[in-house]
């Protein structure tokens, strides 16, 4: 699978010949680094964010580091997850336009909830409650 993958990225670049107009070269880029995923190969980064497109980023060791979605304007909207290398979940926040907005949660990499609260446009909003890696609540702030 790796060998097609490469012989079809050469194809792309140099079974064409010379580019007409810009446009071409625009489309060759964009078609390049899409996701890749396979059985037998390690999945490979989104090189550039994707207007209205998934994001999904790994870690070195093949493993899910990030996930969300793209608006249209190329920024983040709706649930982002993110993970620790061992699978575990590191983090979700929810945004809008780019910036959080909405429920935000951390994780210690036990599992255990290390933080909870909201954001609003960007800026932490509401009760925000803080754990230990037991689980018992260390501190509350409002903001």
């Amino acid at each position: 699978m790796k060998n097609s993958i490469g012989a079809i990225v050469l194809l792309a670049f140099f079974g064409c010949g010379e580019p007409e107009s810009d446009k071409e070269t625009v489309e060759i880029e964009t078609v390049v680094p899409e996701m890749i995923e396979s059985d037998d190969e390690k999945p490979v980064n989104s090189a550039t964010p994707t207007p209205g497109g998934k994001h999904l980023e790994y870690h070195t060791g093949g493993q899910l580091k990030i996930e969300g979605q793209y608006d249209m304007d190329s920024k983040r909207t709706g649930l982002w997850k993110s993970y620790y290398e061992n699978g575990i979940k590191w983090s979700e926040s929810y945004y809008t336009a780019g910036k959080r907005d909405g429920h935000s949660l951390t994780f210690y990499p036990n599992g255990q909830v290390r933080y909870v609260g909201e954001y609003a446009d960007d800026k932490q909003t509401g009760q925000w409650t803080f754990y230990d890696e037991k689980g018992a609540v260390t501190k509350e702030e409002n903001h």
